[in-house]
């Protein structure tokens, strides 16, 4: 066999025969630019434009991946989500706590005026320019509570500081009403802190009306706490009112059921009111000359109740007004029965 008869080599096969074909290139994705701008906006502190930044991101991602565009962004929505989130758990805490953070000079005292209703504290200087106090629980021994926050009516022209004092007076006279009934009413002092002029001219209009006890021990709880709904003044009182103890100088009194140990019980009340018709009828008569009059009607009341004998283990008394009560308009005598030793522990008195 010559080269001439030798079989011709077949060609070969191409070099792709056979192979899968290659996937052709795909673009990079891109970050879709409303996720950027959520992200960039809840930075900046623009939470409710960076929510909805992000939720519209979110919507257009998922849109383009079901057409199956490629596009990224999730990461950046959610984060601008979280971002908007806390900026408002931020916000949310000073605006419930800042009037507490603000202090001066790092010593942890507060403005009184930064107090909430509710709040008490030590620590109240009444002629200090700066007036900061110290905030406590109110179960903890205190001295002060904040009664009332109020605001006065928005007038452009300054009512001259007698003015002001005035007004800031009628807001929180409204506010302490419910003090009436405090059992510590007598060692209670209202303490009112008004905007000085400076201040007004600035628009302030707030007034804090706050409480101070002047009493021996500190309270420990809640001035609502001390209050009494049985508790009456004294010019209240009426024949068989009985009472635990008797202050005189008491304006408030709490009546107690007669079948407990008692003082004193009321067996009448009278009027002096021949005493006030001089020219100057709210001129205190003197202690003798009230005694003389407060003693005569309580013997003729005596003598109706009891027969011009006082009850056995009784002795009849009187309580005269003060000066002070008598000033305020309030001039009548409670006549009453004290236990002769120890307490009285029944009713004297048939009402």
């Amino acid at each position: 066999m010559n080269a001439q008869d030798a079989p011709e080599p077949e060609p070969a096969p191409p070099a792709d025969a056979g192979a899968s074909p290659e996937p052709a290139a795909q673009a990079p994705a891109r970050r879709n630019p409303l996720a950027i701008a959520a992200l960039i906006s809840s930075l900046l502190g623009l939470g409710i434009l960076a929510v909805a930044l992000a939720v519209t991101a979110l919507a257009q991602i998922v849109r383009r991946h079901e057409k199956g565009e490629r596009e990224k962004g999730t990461a950046l929505a959610f984060s601008a989500i979280a971002v908007s989130a806390a900026w408002l758990i931020a916000l949310s805490l000073v605006m419930a706590y800042g009037p507490r953070l603000h202090r001066t000079g790092g010593t942890g005292r507060v403005a009184v005026a930064r107090l909430n209703t509710g709040e008490c504290f030590i620590g109240l200087e009444k002629t200090a320019a700066d007036r900061l106090v110290t905030v406590l629980p109110c179960t903890r021994p205190h001295d002060g509570e904040i009664a009332a926050q109020a605001s006065l009516p928005d007038d452009d022209t300054y009512p001259g500081d007698q003015g002001l004092s005035d007004e800031a007076e009628k807001v929180c006279t409204a506010r302490f009403n419910f003090l009436a009934q405090s059992r510590y009413l007598d060692d209670l002092d209202e303490f009112i802190d008004e905007p000085t002029p400076s201040n007004w001219l600035r628009g302030d209009r707030h007034v804090t009306c706050a409480v101070l006890y002047r009493g021996g021990t500190p309270l420990s709880e809640p001035l609502a706490a001390t209050v009494d709904i049985h508790r009456k003044p004294v010019g209240a009182l009426v024949a068989g009112d009985c009472l635990a103890k008797w202050d005189a100088e008491a304006s408030m009194v709490s009546p107690v059921s007669c079948s407990q140990p008692h003082e004193i019980e009321v067996y009448a009340t009278a009027d002096l009111f021949e005493l006030r018709l001089g020219s100057n009828p709210f001129a205190y008569p003197g202690k003798k000359a009230l005694a003389r009059k407060a003693a005569h009607a309580c013997g003729e009341h005596a003598e109706q109740v009891f027969g011009g004998h006082p009850p056995a283990g009784g002795v009849l008394d009187f309580m005269a007004p003060s000066a002070e009560k008598w000033g305020a308009g309030l001039p009548s005598v409670i006549c009453v029965v004290k236990a002769r030793n120890g307490m009285l522990t029944r009713t004297v008195v048939t009402k």
